[in-house]
């Protein structure tokens, strides 16, 4: 004789059968194929096989650092990023057509990279305007942010900033040397005629030094013996160039076979070219002793996520770690526009636009807040701190800020 089911019994059969049933409809849905998560795409402009091919490939290995670091953190906005890179050449055709696919093809919702200001330039008026989409530039000239674009930002340095800094500087080798005779000679493109007219309004405003030669070289030209023959024909006791090409190793190198280095104190804006091995491979002795500026020195950590960039770099195979600031500036925009999303909570133009402005964290240069100054290139505008570094015996060290000097400046 069968004993009736008690309700305990009753219970627990009913318990197994709704857990059974929960199984079969989680085990279902596991099956299922998973909605796509699109990435959230990111154009990258860079000269890969142009005259500044070195610092453009350096920019695009700091944008995938940046992917890397974005998304081992799970992403923006429940969303990996993705960087897609195009090479611009350093030619403006060229360049706006890559920036237009990037938009139209691939869907960027914003553009990064820049090294030359033109680039940046014809690309703003021709796509970024266009389609309405936020560009970080690293692009030197004050009209970058000068004109107020709101789709424009920039992180890094500008013309405005460091012809202060640099005409300052110039006064200080003159004050301390007693060598007061400057030749100013820069390449012909915007970048290059802006930052020097700016610098010799400095100079002549401050009235410590005489300008001897106010000259400008092609931006492509790779002999420049006649006109450094020229200059020392002024007696230049202190040479500055802003000159941003392969090139300018080769300037810096004709100019000790002239004899130009030995009577003048040799400066130059900064370039990727200098902080490399390639340099002293390329130029040797006759390279020592130049003056560059730099806007981060190989090693240095700002703040824990310098440090963090430095593992990346290692754990990717690039290197031991970052040596020229144009890399650590597109990781920085990578990485800001991304704080920029999340905080505005949508890729849209206009409220990432109004989060930028608003933004305020610890980035790989120091705490960043762009400025939102209602006059001149103060506009969207962050600047990194800036370093004076001498080569002797071919490694770079900092001379000024006197306060920040690991070794005095030699003189020729």
């Amino acid at each position: 004789m069968s004993k009736a089911i008690t309700k305990i019994q009753a219970a627990a059969i009913i318990v197994v059968v709704v857990v059974a049933a929960i199984a079969g409809v989680w085990w279902y849905y596991t099956q299922l194929p998973k909605p796509e998560v699109k990435p959230i795409v990111i154009g990258g402009l860079f000269d890969f096989t142009g005259p500044v091919a070195y610092s453009g490939w350096l920019m695009y290995k700091g944008a995938l650092m940046a992917e890397k670091y974005i998304n081992d953190r799970g992403g923006v906005l429940d969303r990996p990023i993705k960087i897609i890179a195009e090479d611009d050449m350093s030619k403006v055709e060229v360049a706006v057509a890559a920036a237009e696919k990037l938009v139209t093809a691939d869907g960027a919702i914003a553009l990064v990279g820049f090294y030359k200001s033109f680039i940046s330039k014809a690309v703003t008026e021709a796509v970024t305007d266009k389609y309405k989409i936020v560009q970080f530039t690293c692009g030197w000239i004050d009209d970058l942010t000068a004109v107020h674009n709101k789709y424009v930002f920039r992180a890094g340095p500008f013309i405005g900033a460091q012809t202060e800094q640099w005409s300052a500087f110039i006064e200080y080798l003159a004050e301390k040397s007693g060598r007061t005779k400057v030749a100013l000679y820069s390449e012909n493109t915007d970048y290059g005629i802006e930052f020097q007219d700016a610098m010799v309004d400095l100079l002549e405003a401050g009235g410590k030094v005489e300008i001897v030669s106010d000259t400008h070289h092609d931006w492509a030209a790779t002999d420049f013996t006649a006109d450094l023959i020229s200059i020392k024909g002024t007696g230049a006791q202190i040479f500055w160039t802003s000159t941003v090409s392969a090139a300018v190793m080769t300037m810096i190198k004709q100019a000790h076979d002239v004899g130009l280095s030995a009577q003048s104190i040799m400066t130059s804006v900064a370039d990727g070219f200098y902080y490399t091995e390639e340099y002293a491979k390329t130029v040797g002795e006759a390279g020592d002793h130049l003056i560059v500026t730099n806007f981060h020195q190989k090693g240095l950590h700002y703040t824990s996520v310098t440090a963090e960039m430095d593992e990346l770099y290692r754990e990717m195979g690039y290197g031991d770690a970052v040596e020229f600031y144009i890399c650590l500036q597109v990781f920085q925009d990578v990485i800001t526009l991304c704080k920029g999303i999340e905080a505005a909570g949508t890729t849209d133009a206009d409220p990432l636009i109004k989060a930028l402005e608003g933004l305020e964290y610890e980035g790989a240069w120091g705490t960043l807040k762009f400025s939102m100054e209602p006059t001149g290139p103060y506009y969207h505008q962050w600047t990194p701190p800036m370093l004076f570094v001498q080569y002797q015996d071919l490694v770079l060290k900092v001379i000024y800020p006197e306060e920040l000097a690991e070794v005095p400046t030699i003189l020729p």
